[in-house]
This record gives structure tokens, C-alpha cells and sequence, in this order.
């Protein structure tokens, strides 16, 4: 998990928010967007070992954060 408020070198904010925007709906696109919550792994997980994880960070971060976009940067499809 990492953290990103576009402060730091080699920040990935500035070109997430392109994507963000994409998936964002109109309510969201009006909103301002500070920082860029990252969930992944060091190594794959072809046998979904730890997906239930994943879901339950991700559940975690939409009920902490009201507004947060969850979507996967890779296919720069929606969660």
C-alpha cells in the first residue's frame, strides 16, 4: 500500500489523474483529487490467494474515504 500526494520525485498523481477523470462520473470530476491510494502485491497472485484481501482494503478505503475512485490503473476500468 503507498500513499501518493504528487509531493514526491517520480509522483505517478499527475498522470493518474488523466485516468481518474476518465472513470470519474460528473459529480466525482468536480471534486479534488490530492492524493492517489495504491493496494498491490510484490509478486502475482495467479491463484487469487489473497483477492479477498484486496476486496476487503479496497471496501475499507471506500468507506473511510466518501469520494474515493477505485479503479484499476492497468485496464483503466472502474472498480
Amino acid at each position: 500500500m503507498a500513499l501518493d500526494d504528487g509531493s514526491g520525485e517520480g509522483s505517478e498523481l499527475a498522470g493518474l489523474r488523466d485516468v481518474i477523470l476518465t472513470v470519474a462520473t460528473d459529480a466525482e470530476r468536480r471534486q479534488t483529487f490530492g492524493a492517489v491510494l495504491t493496494l498491490g502485491g510484490l509478486s502475482p497472485d495467479p491463484d487469487m490467494d489473497h483477492f479477498n484481501d484486496a476486496v476487503i482494503l479496497m471496501e475499507a478505503v471506500e468507506a473511510l474515504c466518501p469520494g474515493a475512485v477505485l479503479f484499476d490503473p492497468q485496464s483503466g476500468e472502474r472498480i
